[in-house]
């Protein structure tokens, strides 16, 4: 999920929504998150079990090699990686299991 602005929220869902929507894989979902600020609702896309998208378990590495090579038609998977772990920690939320994917993407580029 993402944490914006209202203006950025707007302008970007229906992005989003075709992004995460597609074959119906994902599910939205309102969730509550505890933030500095207090808690508040957040949208997050949840991918069902059962769907056809959904990847088994696999090693970092083996994840890595996937993330560095697919592309879906909003570009290529390691930029929404990059993207989402840039943003995530300039808000001070960085995530460790994120950001060793990252370090093993950019190896594999």
């Amino acid at each position: 999920g993402y944490r914006n602005n209202a203006e950025i929220v707007s302008e970007g869902l229906d992005i989003w929504w075709r992004r995460e929507m597609v074959k119906n894989s994902f599910g939205p979902r309102w969730l509550k998150v505890r933030t500095d600020e207090g808690v508040v609702r957040a949208l997050a896309f949840t991918i069902s079990h059962n769907s056809p998208s959904f990847a088994p378990k696999m090693t970092e590495t083996e994840t890595a090699r996937y993330i560095a090579n697919a592309e879906g038609f909003v570009g290529p998977c390691r930029d929404y990686l990059f993207e989402t772990t840039d943003a995530l920690r300039k808000e001070g939320m960085a995530d460790a299991m994120m950001e060793r994917l990252a370090t093993l993407v950019k190896s594999e580029h």
